[in-house]
C-alpha cells in the first residue's frame, strides 16, 4: 500500500510507517498552505479501514513543518466508564480475555 501511494504521480504526499509502527502516516511534502485531507470515495472504506480518513495536522517532520495524517491503530480507553470508579476490573475480562491488540498505558 505504501509503495502504491508513493508511486502516484502529481502528488507531494509521501506514505511511510508512523513513529509508533502501528499504521501508515501520510506526509504532505508540498509545503502549501492548504490542509491535506483523505476521504473514501462513493461506498469505499479503504481510507477509513487504514485509519487515514480525515484532515492532516501540522507536525514537524525532519525539521520541516508538514501536514500529516497518522493512521495509528492505538486507542485510549477510560476504564472508569465501565462502572464503579472504585471497582477492581481485571484486564482478563476485557477483549474476551485476549491480550491481543491491547496495551494498557
Amino acid at each position: 500500500m505504501i509503495d502504491k501511494i508513493n508511486a502516484l504521480s502529481g502528488t507531494s504526499v509521501k506514505a511511510q510507517i508512523n513513529e509508533t509502527g502501528d499504521g501508515i502516516e501520510l506526509v504532505d511534502q508540498g509545503g502549501g498552505g492548504q490542509t491535506v485531507e483523505v476521504k473514501d470515495l462513493a461506498n469505499g472504506t479503504t481510507a477509513a479501514g487504514l485509519k487515514l480518513a480525515g484532515k492532516g495536522v501540522a507536525k514537524n517532520v525532519n525539521n520541516v513543518s508538514s501536514q500529516v495524517i497518522d493512521g495509528s491503530s492505538q486507542f485510549t480507553i477510560d476504564l472508569s466508564t465501565l462502572g464503579d470508579p472504585g471497582a477492581n476490573i481485571a484486564l482478563s475480562t476485557l477483549n474476551g480475555g485476549s491480550r491481543r491488540g491491547a496495551r494498557v498505558v
